[in-house]
């Protein structure tokens, strides 16, 4: 009840029939279009059951405490616009010193991101922006340096930067990382 999804969802039931959003619905059909959603379900004894949920696509995967798949230069609002939270949950960001950013910033590879639910916090990921090894949420010469840099193991590229580096996520950062930040 109340949840958004972020990626298609196939709504089943067992038995009796089904409207979705007034109109007839057959069970096993895969919702993928943006939208708030109401279901009701009538079973073969004539119990009614209403769910509702919504829908709001979403590129960002998340994985081991991670979000990936975030572009770079994107925008705090922007990125909290594409994070799919429950009613009543808020999303707060900090950088690497715990300092929470403004909407106008930069969302950047080291960053939190906290889900709350009133004082609980219910999920926490760290932003992975591939290519971005600085954390600023760009990618350009200073990226570049960073590479070269570790290749030539005069500093070594660590942590969550490694992970942003390892562009073709092989967990290694090499030459071959090096290629695919300049494509």
């Amino acid at each position: 009840e109340g949840m958004t999804y972020g990626e298609a969802v196939t709504v089943s039931f067992n038995e009796g029939t089904g409207t979705l959003n007034g109109v007839s619905f057959t069970s096993g059909t895969v919702i993928s279009d943006d939208g708030n959603y109401t279901l009701i379900v009538t079973d073969l004894a004539g119990n009614v059951t209403t769910i509702n949920f919504s829908y709001k696509f979403c590129e960002y995967k998340y994985a081991d405490g991670k979000i990936t798949g975030i572009s770079p230069s994107t925008s705090i609002a922007d990125f909290k616009k594409n994070i799919n939270i429950e009613d009543g949950q808020i999303i707060i960001i900090r950088d690497i010193n715990g300092q929470e950013v403004l909407d106008t910033d930069i969302t950047g590879t080291g960053m939190t991101v906290s889900i709350m639910a009133g004082e609980t916090e219910v999920a926490s990921y760290t932003v992975v922006i591939y290519g971005d090894i600085n954390g600023d949420g760009k990618i350009n010469a200073l990226d570049l340096l960073a590479f070269k840099k570790h290749i030539l193991n005069t500093v070594r590229i660590t942590d969550i930067y490694f992970k942003a580096a390892d562009i073709n996520h092989d967990s290694t950062v090499n030459s071959l990382d090096l290629l695919r930040i300049k494509m």
